[in-house]
């Protein structure tokens, strides 16, 4: 079984991109944000979420392979 590297990448357009980082093939193309710029992405320690935060003062996880966000939380007190 080969260990896929994933890059992740923050859009313009709203959306959060995780791509294979050896042949920049994309795995998901995930619609976080509405239309609002995506400006921070983070994967957690072990690789199996992803946190994107936006303008729109929303933090989205995201459980990766899949792209179902688990929960949306309002951004208060910090910003990306």
């Amino acid at each position: 079984m080969r260990l896929v590297q994933r890059l992740a990448t923050a859009c313009l357009d709203g959306r959060v991109r995780i791509l294979d980082a050896t042949s920049g093939r994309e795995l998901m193309n995930i619609q976080a944000h509405g239309n609002q710029t995506v400006n921070c992405v983070c994967f957690s320690p072990n690789g199996e979420q992803l946190l994107s935060g936006s303008y729109d003062k929303v933090l989205a996880p995201t459980v990766c392979p899949c792209a179902v966000p688990v929960r949306l939380h309002p951004a208060s007190r910090h910003e990306c």
